[in-house]
């Protein structure tokens, strides 16, 4: 099956197809669709010669666009690994969470429970840019989910705050 970079198939297999997710598919021959006895359609050549991302949604749109008879793909919700939070920062200030590219500033503090909510809010205030929703996973940390497969990247920074990491805003292990 199709893996993105945080380890979750999405996609069918497809026999004799693999991708590395991390760079998706940027040359001709790497990813080609066969159905029956029709001619084999090579996706990167049909999207017009052009890098296709390593996610589910890239990959899911290229193949629709490439117009092959009887193939349709869809990308699954890409969902990370639970997080969790074991550290409280030790200065509070403004963190920098960085979340598919998108810089987003959150509040943070000595509190642990305190920096997961405000991280839950500042993360589904910004999802129509990131494409990411998070949500409480009930074990003190957030579950961050694109609906549409595309992957979920995240880092965060001090900004203001000192000794901030990503448990210290719930996601530690993500």
């Amino acid at each position: 099956p199709l893996t993105s970079s945080l380890g979750r198939g999405y996609g069918s297999p497809i026999a004799g197809t693999t991708l590395a997710a991390a760079t998706g598919v940027t040359a001709a021959g790497q990813f080609t669709i066969q159905v029956g006895t029709t001619t084999a359609v090579d996706v990167f050549t049909a999207s017009g010669g052009q890098a296709i991302a390593g996610n589910a949604k890239a990959l899911a749109n290229a193949v629709n666009a490439a117009g092959i008879s009887g193939v349709t793909a869809t990308a699954a919700s890409t969902v990370s690994a639970a997080g969790s939070t074991t550290n409280a920062v030790t200065v509070a200030g403004n963190a920098t969470l960085t979340l598919n590219s998108i810089n987003i500033s959150v509040a943070v503090g000595t509190t642990g429970a305190t920096n997961v909510a405000n991280t839950l809010a500042a993360i589904n205030q910004n999802s129509a840019a990131t494409g990411v929703t998070a949500a409480s996973n009930g074990g003190g940390g957030l579950t961050l989910t694109a609906a549409d497969g595309r992957n979920v990247a995240v880092s965060v920074a001090d900004g203001t705050s000192t000794g901030v990491d990503l448990a210290s805003v719930g996601l530690g292990g993500v």
